[in-house]
């Protein structure tokens, strides 16, 4: 049979965050960067931008000068394009951003595109930092409550316990009963937060008899720091009702630590009890006189 000739494709352009990412050549990477910025200037076209955008959210990793792309960046907050919009707010909080930057975010709680709604509790967390919270509460109770789930999801999962209010926690603890987002409200927002009001360790308590240890796990994970005076009793009587009860290893272990931060005498029957069985491994009765001598240096202080 007569040869073919094998027909190859079109060798792609390379990956500019490429040039960017490597290490050994810096004349290349600052050419690079230059380029990025040509792309990124407002006579260029949308495409040239959207590809710019994409180059530099691959390259933020690398050591570079930020100050020349934030003004580029900035202005594609308003473009027409989602896309574009999308790309530019993740960029954002890594070019330096300050909370002067928060009055260009926080109005995207509003965008049209879910897809840019998406990714501004992101934006506001990292820009923020836990700071004006007059400001940035509102627009993370706003996304908590979107029409689509995506954005609830995806700011549920960039709170980390940077923002806390009683509206916002009573909001939280409202998702934590969803079935649906119940994870992501204790994973990565109860549990996270710094300081813990009575309304969210109860909740986090309650979350000690779910099912799913992933879920028992970080409540009991996220009990052992920041309960406030006033939770520590219903901490201490939530723990104690657990603890018999509990049967997964690692969600016990999180239980005992949290009960080490709390303990009154009120658990020394049910540690001695611990102490004395001859069911309990010897970790765990070496994690119940751990607690029961802090309370006897307590008692003696006393």
């Amino acid at each position: 049979p007569p040869r073919t000739r094998r027909r190859f494709a079109p060798a792609q352009a390379p990956d500019l965050s490429e040039s960017i990412l490597q290490r050994t050549d810096k004349g290349k990477r600052g050419l690079v960067l230059a380029k990025l910025r040509e792309m990124l200037a407002p006579s260029t076209s949308d495409a040239k931008k959207r590809s710019a955008l994409i180059a530099l959210t691959k390259s933020l990793p690398a050591k570079f000068n930020r100050d020349p792309f934030r003004p580029l960046v900035l202005p594609l907050l308003k473009s027409e394009i989602p896309d574009i919009r999308a790309l530019a707010l993740g960029c954002l909080p890594q070019l330096d951003a300050t909370t002067k930057d928060l009055a260009h975010i926080i109005p995207m709680a509003k965008d049209t595109s879910a897809k840019v709604r998406e990714g501004v509790a992101a934006a506001l967390i990292q820009v923020g930092g836990g700071k004006e919270s007059e400001r940035v509460v509102p627009a993370l109770i706003k996304l908590l409550q979107d029409s689509e789930s995506k954005v609830v999801v995806r700011t549920l999962r960039s709170m980390w316990g940077q923002y806390s209010t009683s509206e916002l926690d009573k909001l939280l603890i409202a998702l934590s009963r969803e079935p649906k987002t119940l994870g992501y409200a204790v994973y990565h927002s109860l549990s996270t937060m710094p300081s813990k009001s009575v309304a969210v360790c109860q909740r986090l308590v309650e979350v000690l008899d779910v099912s799913d240890w992933n879920d028992s796990g970080r409540a009991a994970w996220g009990l052992q720091r920041g309960v406030v005076p006033e939770a520590r009793r219903l901490v201490e009587d939530g723990l104690l009702k657990a603890l018999p009860e509990e049967t997964n290893e690692s969600v016990r272990k999180s239980e005992f630590d949290a009960l080490r931060n709390v303990a009154t005498e009120k658990s020394r029957p049910y540690l001695s009890s611990v102490v004395d069985s001859e069911l309990e491994s010897d970790e765990f009765k070496q994690r119940a006189r751990k607690i029961l001598a802090a309370l006897d240096a307590k008692s003696t202080q006393s």
